[in-house]
């Protein structure tokens, strides 16, 4: 039976999506879950898998193509031996709802081409045919370097080329990027497909969304000390010997109760409505090599520290690595964006996209204050909540922000 392969939805707001490369060829063998092709999208480069097992007999939309709409059908998994449409208009069958979703179960029916006599071509003739298996992170790299894969050798399962590889060639022969020169004093270099989608976003962000503001100084004294003290007795409950808990975490952990606190900040926009998702899932920033990653960690509330820590660990890990699927990579309604590693006081970040705020996480700061009539010492960290103007009211967002401060200022509520 033939089933039909969908872009997948991320649920991106700017529409736009641009299928990267196939990494098999029609007439190839695969198994359902195989990785087929890659999608850019959402900031993200993104695997796509196989909905089924049997043969990829067709493939509707070629390598680099911009603009593709999400749920068009991109190419057809047919059985061995199965006759192949020309078009997937004339097949009135459906992919899988991990791969089509919201399209309802499958149905099965007769491909009215079955009488025409179209087979499936011959795997056997191109049997010379060079077929390199990279992460999509490695993939990046070697375009960015204009790199030939065929040149690396893969460290990863079956000999797949990881991101290390690329850059231990580059460290190795000290290759150096290929720059267009257009003055002498200024080097020309193209945006990656990352790079280019967050512009595009972003700027939609700023300039369609109404943001507003609101920061608080809060006191991390409390939450430093418990944080140590756990960290003194890990590891626990199965926890690995590694494992230590940030204040990252923690933070995130913080944004859940605050969430339970004030429900109805968890909210979206749609227009002439306002959805509010039944549970918190936040979306947490990464920085990657060439941009931005968001993965979305679920029931944020419905969580403890513990499985929290381990949960953004894995994220974290996973995003760096070029990892993440497109199940975490939708969704959430809010996101978390720290850069007090970097040593920086304060940010003011930007909304992204269906979300209705973000908060941004400032250094960590030693500062005098004034406590009960007398100078002290405390540890400031300074946090700034971009909100949705269209969604959320100045006294909401302060509200919200107020009941975050309080729980990271008497962190025990973290362990409930």
């Amino acid at each position: 039976m033939a089933v039909n392969i969908c872009m997948p939805d991320l649920c991106a707001s700017s529409g736009t999506i641009t299928l990267s490369r196939w990494l098999r060829a029609e007439g190839d063998a695969i198994s359902a879950g195989d990785i087929l092709a890659e999608m850019e999208a959402d900031k993200a480069t993104i695997e796509i898998e196989a909905p089924a097992g049997g043969i990829l007999g067709r493939i509707f939309v070629p390598d680099g193509t911009e603009g593709v709409s999400v749920d068009q059908v991109i190419g057809m998994v047919v059985d061995p031996g199965e006759p192949i449409p020309d078009a997937p208009g004339n097949l009135n069958v459906q992919a899988p709802a991990a791969i089509c979703p919201d399209t309802g179960p499958m149905t099965q029916a007769v491909s009215p081409c079955s009488e025409r006599g179209i087979s499936l071509p011959d795997i056997s003739r191109d049997v010379t045919r060079t077929r390199v298996f990279a992460s999509p992170v490695a993939r990046r790299l070697a375009r960015l370097h204009e790199l030939d894969l065929r040149r690396v050798g893969g460290s990863g399962p079956r000999g797949r080329i990881l991101r290390r590889d690329i850059e231990c060639l580059l460290s190795n022969e000290k290759i150096i990027q290929v720059k267009e020169k257009t003055k002498p004093d200024v080097d020309r270099v193209v945006m990656s497909g990352m790079r280019r989608t967050i512009a595009a976003r972003l700027t939609n962000a700023k300039q369609t969304i109404p943001h507003f503001y609101v920061s608080v100084d809060v006191q991390v004294d409390a939450l430093l000390d418990l944080r140590e003290e756990l960290n003194r007795v890990v590891p626990f409950h199965g926890a690995p010997d590694a494992f230590r808990i940030s204040v990252n975490d923690m933070l995130i952990r913080a944004c859940g109760v605050a969430f339970a606190t004030v429900p109805s900040m968890n909210v979206l926009y749609a227009e002439d409505a306002l959805l509010f998702p039944r549970q918190v899932d936040i979306a947490v920033a990464v920085s990657v090599s060439d941009g931005l990653l968001t993965p979305v960690l679920r029931d944020v509330g419905g969580k403890s520290l513990l499985v929290t820590s381990c949960e953004v660990r894995a994220l974290i890990m996973r995003a760096r690595e070029g990892k993440l699927s497109v199940e975490e990579m939708r969704g959430g309604s809010f996101t978390i964006s720290n850069v007090g590693m970097f040593g920086i006081d304060s940010v003011t970040p930007i909304i992204n996209p269906p979300h209705a705020a973000i908060l941004g996480i400032g250094a960590i700061r030693r500062l005098p204050i004034v406590r009960d009539g007398q100078i002290a010492i405390a540890s400031l960290m300074t946090c700034t909540l971009s909100v949705d103007h269209r969604v959320v009211d100045g006294a909401l967002a302060a509200q919200w922000l107020a009941a975050f401060r309080n729980i990271v200022e008497h962190p025990i509520r973290l362990l409930t």
